[in-house]
């Protein structure tokens, strides 16, 4: 209960025995048939997280959103149309995780968010934040990033399926308090 999103992230890189800690819980996720096709790419190199971004936001300014456009992407291509907006949506992270698993697997999504969130909830037993960031997988058919990640393992039967920023937060208070007014996904009981 005390997962929050993080996203203002200490420069300083968290300690391998963490970040292998993390991962290993993403990696005992469950998944269908327990087949674990789930792809996971580790980036902590910052000139690399830069092109990243960079790339990003030329791929999402090519994008036009319309009226049926998903209100966070249609913000993100807002975004990237901005010429001197700061676009960072691995919120300057020192470690940023990607997710992909092969294509056209019908349960592609399920089992990669099954280890996103076991890697979410690893992260912060540890007190070491995280953050969920879906603009990724928004660029899965974008040739131009896809091409970008190829070079750094995705492979051309994968579809990006999700990230995860993490690190050590700014705030670590953040951790410590319960929110009571927090609210969650509605739950139905039939008994």
């Amino acid at each position: 209960m005390s997962r929050r999103s993080v996203r203002n992230f200490k420069k300083e890189q968290i300690n391998e025995n963490n970040l292998t800690a993390i991962i290993e819980a993403g990696r005992a996720a469950p998944s269908g048939e327990n087949e674990r096709l789930t792809h996971i790419i580790v980036i902590q190199n910052s000139n690399i997280l830069q092109e990243l971004i960079n790339i990003s936001k030329k791929e999402f300014a090519k994008m036009i959103p319309d009226e049926n456009t998903y209100k966070g992407l249609s913000s993100t291509i807002e975004h990237a149309h901005i010429a001197d907006f700061h676009f960072n949506y691995t919120y300057f992270a020192p470690t940023f995780i990607v997710t992909a698993h092969k294509k056209g697997h019908t349960n592609a999504m399920a089992d990669s968010v099954c280890v996103l969130e076991n890697m979410i909830i690893a992260a912060t037993a540890l007190k070491i934040g995280s953050c969920y960031i879906n603009p990724v997988h928004w660029l899965d058919d974008s040739q131009g990033f896809r091409e970008f990640m190829y070079t750094i393992g995705l492979n051309p039967d994968e579809t990006i399926t999700g990230g995860l920023a993490i690190g050590y937060p700014e705030n670590e208070m953040i951790f410590s308090s319960l929110q009571s007014s927090r609210t969650g996904n509605p739950v139905s009981y039939v008994r």
